[in-house]
């Protein structure tokens, strides 16, 4: 008879073979283990590797959601799987988030007063990239009052900006009425954004959990904030300094850890080569002028400083696969003299670094991924372009430890040593947490 308690593991596809797989075999001796896989680009070969994992009796089992990670069927789902696992006692739940639709349910349904639950945060934190000012105060001596919070990354406080900005350039009225007339077909689509998601909201949040299992599932001030947690999980993990600091304040909770994965410590690229990482603009097949220059400029001054004149662009997955703007960069920089193919996402990217002795681009996530796993590589960001879509790229990346940075006005600053010691594998912290 198996006596090992159950655990639950709910995480994304996208990334889940780097960070959860890893830790599946850590901790499969001591608990039985259920996945719950959110469908968010989903490699071609997750299944197979989870079906093996199941014949091997690492896993006890797993379960894949819809595509689609909202809507009435996938409502349905959930109630239907959530009814499914309820046959186990779940004595730990590990997530990315417990505030998405799939987390609420299990929270309601599955989590009882005695399991555990472990925050595992894996990419850049919401609170440093849509927050900052607030992360900041938190990073500070000033005292914080939650109930003082403002999120500034609310639509309000966008238009409260406009408005100031239109202000300060004096002839309020006359600024305001350029730049409506600028701005009118972004500010269309501002608009039908902000619809569309009240719209998403009250079914998602309010009606189909009703019908399925007469609740509400609304969110905290916090949880919209962190987009991560309300602050009550035994505890959270995160893999930068800075983020560890800042959550222990706003949650005051001291269950905070700052942890590591297993390192790639050995070279393996056998070419002086550069892995472009390319980020925002999805749905984009051309970008405009503007954002092309500042990708294929600091590119190329990158290829100067590693001296090299080849480079792989790497899309994001949620770009389209064949039809993106990967191919406009990388004709760009093919009639500049710069050897450059675009190559797959769908091989995973730390699999992938090992092949290249650089890597370069927009301030992703995919960056901060590639630090943790491969010591070999030196990786760069661009902090101009990145300003397209954080206020302060840097500060997004927490620390910014082990990452240099091409600066706005091109310079070159080297960063901070990673340090990787002195710090407990996710799966040490998460037997330490439930041994507690």
């Amino acid at each position: 008879m198996d006596n090992r308690e159950c655990i639950l593991i709910s995480w994304t596809a996208l990334d889940i073979e780097e960070f959860i797989f890893p830790t599946i075999y850590e901790l499969n001796s001591k608990f039985k283990i259920i996945i719950f896989v959110l469908n968010i680009s989903k490699s071609n070969t997750l299944v197979e590797k989870l079906e093996l994992m199941l014949k091997e009796k690492i896993i006890l089992e797993y379960f894949i959601t819809p595509e689609i990670l909202k809507g009435f069927s996938y409502h349905l789902y959930l109630k239907k799987t959530i009814n499914e696992l309820k046959k186990n006692h779940i004595s730990l739940w590990l997530f990315s988030s417990e505030m998405q639709i799939a987390e609420k349910y299990i929270s309601d349904r599955l989590v009882q007063k005695d399991t555990k639950k472990i925050c595992l945060n894996s990419v850049l934190t919401f609170l440093f990239t849509r927050n900052p000012v607030i992360a900041q105060q938190l990073l500070s001596d000033q005292k914080f009052n939650k109930k003082t919070i403002i999120d500034s990354s609310q639509p309000k406080f966008f238009i409260k900006s406009k408005l100031r900005e239109a202000y300060l350039r004096k002839g309020l009225f006359k600024s305001f009425i350029e730049y409506i007339s600028l701005k009118k077909v972004v500010i269309f689509r501002y608009l039908v954004i902000i619809v569309n998601k009240k719209v998403s909201k009250l079914l998602n949040s309010y009606l189909y959990p009703f019908l399925m299992i007469g609740k509400f599932h609304e969110l905290s001030k916090l949880e919209v904030i962190t987009q991560l947690s309300d602050g009550e999980a035994s505890a959270y993990i995160f893999f930068d300094d800075y983020e560890v600091e800042a959550h222990k304040k706003l949650f005051k909770n001291n269950n905070i850890y700052l942890a590591r994965m297993n390192r790639i410590k050995k070279k393996s690229h056998t070419q002086n080569k550069i892995l472009g990482i390319l980020s925002g603009w999805y749905s984009h097949t051309l970008l405009d002028k503007k954002v092309l220059d500042l990708y294929v400029n600091d590119f190329i001054k990158i290829c100067k400083l590693y001296k090299t004149n080849s480079i792989d662009l790497r899309p994001h997955p949620s770009m389209y696969a064949n039809n993106n703007y990967a191919y406009q960069i990388a004709d760009t920089l093919s009639n500049k003299g710069i050897e450059c193919h675009v190559v797959s996402c769908r091989t995973k990217l730390i699999e992938q670094s090992k092949e290249y002795f650089c890597i370069a681009g927009f301030a992703s996530s995919a960056l901060r991924d590639v630090r943790l796993f491969n010591e070999t590589i030196s990786i760069v960001a661009f902090e101009l372009v990145s300003k397209e879509y954080f206020s302060d790229p840097k500060f997004a990346f927490g620390s910014s430890a082990g990452i240099d940075w091409l600066n706005y006005n091109g310079e070159f600053v080297k960063s901070i040593k990673f340090d990787n010691d002195n710090r407990l594998l996710v799966s040490e912290i998460i037997n330490n947490v439930y041994d507690d």
